[in-house]
């Protein structure tokens, strides 16, 4: 092991931290350009997707730790809200460079970024005081047509999320163009019980199609397996919703997914206590399945499905159930509601009439070729992230309202130089001179850099950002670079040579 300490440690982390925010921040903005991520043997990545450049840049120890800085900003900011995660790189490799700066030159680092914390703060709040409300699809596909770099790929996107709100879901598809199906949905705020179960890792989820559904209203046991996959054998993809899994069973679950035997996925059932039985009914009710528990065994359950599953970590979304089904429950329940007096369970259940009156949404996403689908999906992925993230709001664009919040918190402060830079990468990556109109833009104004002609109403010109973006982006910048630059030590396991 090594250790390099004081200014070789932050020299180490800037250099690191410069090495991903070069690659990345060529990505930023409607005209910018694309990066190619190459491996020896499979198929390159095309994409202008942040968080993917992140999670594929690779650099050696001990300048890797600086990269994991604005990595960490990214990955951080596309678990939150899918979106706004080159912001989130360029802002945390700013504050990094202005804290080293200020270091070397004696200052404290734990006291920058205290000031660091409050300024965030401000910041934060000035973007929420200037949001705007969404009134109007239109708002919505204007930020996804923006997120995406395609106004087919918005207004597909921006309708369907105002239709139905955050249950959306993302598909690769043999079509040429971009389509959207609108089904009936249901979320529950239960996740995947093992990061090995994970399909997606770069977005932490798992998406099944008409996976067969199997309820289990028990905890699973390790000698129950046995009964319960040789009911699932043959099946292609799988949700399991149970009650509780001991871990011997859960790690059986996991090898039968990891060594490819079985598409299986495995959730704790919605509900607590007594009323898991009453989520489960509804289930069942949606899915056609039945549930194994009391008289029911395994060997005469029968298996549910939708249209599409999508698992995280922390939710669960079932699209495209038995709409009849949902509808003679939601009678049931509505008739309990009239029945009932206590006003806890009343509650409830006007709770699970709504969760059962959901609607999700399916974006089909084609091309010509794979490379194409992939990259595109990437794109309407990020759109559709930043279409839910406007649902709470929009500011204007094109770094304005960053450049607001730096003259808010102060221009010379180490945040506010940090806002700075996204307005000024966004006109540099297409070969306009910033300083032009540096002074001139904020206050809702800025350039459209997709046309020619000076400064604009970015709010009128439709160039508008989710305020929840944006604000997630400066929380996740400064956490991760404030604390980053208090390391004055780094201590690194050498490179051995093959």
């Amino acid at each position: 092991m090594k250790a390099i300490y004081d200014e070789d440690a932050r020299k180490a982390i800037v250099n690191g931290s410069t090495g991903l925010y070069r690659a990345a921040k060529g990505t930023y903005g409607p005209l910018s350009g694309n990066v190619g991520v190459a491996y020896k043997l499979s198929t390159p990545i095309i994409t202008h997707d942040g968080v993917t450049v992140a999670r594929h840049y690779e650099i050696d120890l001990p300048e890797k730790v600086g990269a994991d800085i604005p990595r960490n900003a990214a990955i951080d900011m596309d678990r939150r809200v899918r979106d706004g995660t080159t912001t989130a790189i360029i802002l945390s490799h700013w504050i990094v460079k202005y804290m080293a700066d200020e270091a070397s030159a004696g200052g404290n680092v734990f006291l920058m970024k205290r000031q660091l914390d409050k300024d965030a703060q401000r910041a934060v709040e000035f973007i929420e005081k200037n949001k705007q409300k969404i009134t109007s699809a239109k708002q919505l596909i204007d930020t996804a047509s923006i997120s995406a770099k395609d106004e087919e790929l918005g207004k597909v996107i921006g309708e369907t999320v105002y239709e139905v709100g955050s249950s959306v879901t993302v598909e690769k598809s043999d079509i040429q163009k971009i389509d959207s199906k609108i089904h009936d949905g249901y979320t529950f705020d239960k996740g995947y019980l093992s990061p090995y179960l994970i399909g997606d890792t770069d977005k932490e989820r798992t998406v099944l199609k008409e996976p067969a559904i199997l309820l289990i209203n028990k905890t699973v046991k390790e000698g129950d397996l046995l009964p319960a996959l040789q009911k699932l054998k043959g099946k292609r993809e799988i949700l399991i919703i149970a009650e509780a899994i001991t871990g011997e069973a859960l790690s059986e679950i996991v090898n039968h997914r990891t060594q490819g035997v079985l598409d299986v996925v495995a959730v704790e059932s919605p509900g607590y206590g007594s009323s898991r039985l009453e989520y489960m009914k509804d289930l069942a009710s949606i899915t056609g399945a039945t549930i194994v528990g009391g008289a029911t065994s395994y060997a005469s359950c029968k298996l549910g499905s939708v249209e599409s599953v999508t698992v995280g970590r922390y939710e669960t979304r079932l699209v495209g159930f038995n709409e009849e089904s949902a509808k003679e429950r939601k009678k049931e329940l509505k008739s309990r509601i009239k029945e009932t007096t206590n006003a806890q369970d009343k509650e409830t259940l006007e709770s699970r009439v709504k969760s059962l009156s959901g609607k999700g949404a399916i974006i089909y996403v084609g091309g010509e070729t794979d490379s194409e689908r992939e990259a595109r999906k990437f794109d309407v992925d990020d759109a559709v992230g930043a279409s839910i993230a406007s649902l709470d709001g929009t500011v204007a664009g094109g770094g304005a309202i960053l450049l607001d919040a730096s003259r808010e918190i102060g221009e010379d402060t180490i945040l506010g130089k940090a806002l700075q830079q996204p307005f000024k990468i966004l006109l540099e990556n297409v070969g306009i001179d910033y300083e032009a109109y540096i002074n001139e833009s904020g206050k809702g104004m800025g350039v459209d850099v997709t046309k020619e002609g000076g400064l604009v109403d970015l709010i009128e010109s439709g160039i508008i950002e989710p305020a929840e973006t944006t604000k997630e982006a400066i929380k996740v910048a400064v956490s991760t670079a404030g604390i980053g630059m208090t390391m004055k030590t780094i201590i690194y396991e050498e490179k051995k040579d093959d």
